[in-house]
């Protein structure tokens, strides 16, 4: 009895072990099931052309035809397409190098033009009618001022049609406007961006130059209703 015990023991657990080395053998061949991602890729993409395949067979005509059809409206949309975006690019480049060189030009005409102006205004700042009639007004003899204001005013309008330009305004120290070349605007504060303030607190600076957008409203009190209606050709 005892001498068979054993064995029967050691049977048993032969089996056993039998047994768990076929289920670890039946998991690491559901893990290698693909060796790699191309094995893997070409069992799924024959599946897929096998299914559609299978598929086609067993349509119709008429949805062969339909697929057929839409196919090619799709490649026809795709090119055009693409079409579209390679020349809208190339128009844009083209665009582009045209317009740099004239955009240069322009900068270099504005620059002369601004030049021009202040070379001009430079001129009118020392001339001697609107030195006197800045100071007749700091001296408060009103008589003086109403009899110097209308040269004042033609030495200013001649400048704005000589530059074609818009603007020509003398202000006192305070910014009020003594005369300007166009609408009466004598009396009005008037401070575009804040230049005459710059000139008044650095007035070792000389004459400055500054581009700036001024609002459409100055514009219209500047030049009047009649200007507005009959534009000259002012730049």
């Amino acid at each position: 009895m005892s001498d068979k015990e054993p064995s029967q023991n050691s049977d048993s657990h032969q089996h056993q072990t039998t047994g768990s080395g076929h289920d670890s053998e039946g998991s690491h061949g559901k893990q290698n099931k693909y060796k790699n991602i191309n094995d893997f890729l070409r069992k799924r993409v024959r599946g897929a052309a096998e299914f559609s395949d299978f598929v086609w067979h067993r349509s119709s005509v008429i949805f062969k035809f339909c697929l057929c059809i839409g196919f090619l409206e799709s490649v026809i949309i795709g090119l055009t397409y693409a079409e579209s975006s390679v020349f809208s690019e190339v128009f844009n480049f083209v665009r582009m190098k045209k317009a740099r060189p004239q955009l240069h030009l322009l900068e270099v005409s504005y620059g002369v033009k601004i030049d021009q102006v202040g070379f001009g205004f430079k001129g009118q700042s020392r001339n001697p009618i609107h030195r006197e009639l800045l100071e007749a007004r700091a001296a408060g003899n009103w008589t003086r001022v109403i009899e110097l204001t209308p040269d004042s005013k033609s030495l200013l309008q001649g400048e704005t049609e000589r530059r074609r330009i818009e603007y020509a305004t003398l202000l006192d120290p305070n910014g009020v406007i003594l005369v300007n070349a166009n609408a009466n605007r004598t009396g009005q504060i008037w401070d575009p961006a804040g230049l005459v303030t710059i000139s008044r607190a650095h007035f070792d600076l000389g004459q400055i130059k500054a581009t700036e957008i001024l609002p459409f409203t100055d514009f219209r009190r500047e030049v009047g209703r009649h200007d507005l209606r009959n534009p000259g050709e002012g730049d």
